[in-house]
């Protein structure tokens, strides 16, 4: 089983309050049609789920869980906790576009990735080259240009769009 799922699995649990693997692919089953809406595709097989828990380290999850936050608390006045550590990528909704923050992540040596919103204030400052059968659409840095966004995020930033496939 690949990390990423077992990381799935293991949220599902969290957020649908199971206390243990049988719990988690009970609820699966029970839960097979918005399986997809969760990010997996079938329920997981508990003899498959703990094999997968027993081979793995536990370390390999802790910087991703420790970032996760409930829905009571906007991540506004959680980045001081959540974004700490450099040299990781950090993905974020689009409903956090908080600019100083934003660039703190940059200074310290880590990502982020983000969608931007429709509004966002730019220009465009030169086109990167990019297979044309690929899946990116689009690779472009931009400037930002709205005052407030300049001041807190004044460095280029990077624009790319990209098709599912």
């Amino acid at each position: 089983m690949p990390r990423y799922d077992l990381f799935k699995a293991m949220i599902y649990g969290q957020v649908s309050g199971c206390f243990s693997v049988r719990d988690i692919e009970a609820s699966m089953k029970a839960n097979r049609g918005r399986l997809y809406h969760a990010g997996l595709k079938q329920p997981i097989r508990r003899s498959t789920f703990c094999d997968a828990l027993e081979k793995r380290r536990h370390e390999v999850f802790r910087a991703a869980s420790h970032g996760l936050v409930n829905g009571k608390v906007h991540e506004a006045r959680q980045m001081p906790n959540l974004c700490r550590e450099s040299g990781l990528i950090y993905a974020m909704d689009r409903g956090f576009l908080d600019y100083k923050s934003l660039y703190a992540i940059e200074l310290q040596g880590s990502v982020l990735v983000t969608r931007a919103k429709s509004n966002t204030a730019y220009i465009r400052t030169h086109n990167k080259c990019h297979p044309k059968d690929g899946s990116i659409l689009s690779d472009v840095a931009i400037e930002l240009t709205g005052p407030a966004m300049k001041k807190y995020y004044p460095k280029p930033m990077r624009k790319v769009k990209y098709r599912l496939r």
